[in-house]
């Protein structure tokens, strides 16, 4: 398998750039982390825990998240 060089934390930076600010189904969100990071299921739910605990998504209703930003505040 060939990698492109980014991080995980790069790639879901890319990933939410174009759409901060707007709301999401999980599904989508879901899909979109397949298409662009990694499609097992682990892959997945590590990559959205990983932006739930970066605060780059929130849960604002059940399976509906907010995009808050597509990059992490240090």
């Amino acid at each position: 398998m060939e990698t492109d060089g980014r991080t995980r934390y790069n790639k879901i930076c890319k990933l939410l750039k174009p759409i901060v600010g707007t709301k999401i189904p999980l599904q989508y969100l879901q899909r979109r982390v397949m298409i662009d990071i990694g499609s097992s299921s682990n892959v997945i739910r590590e990559t959205i825990n990983l932006m739930l605990e970066l605060g780059l998504i929130k849960e604002i209703s059940d399976r509906v998240y907010k995009v808050l930003r597509s990059e992490a505040i240090l």
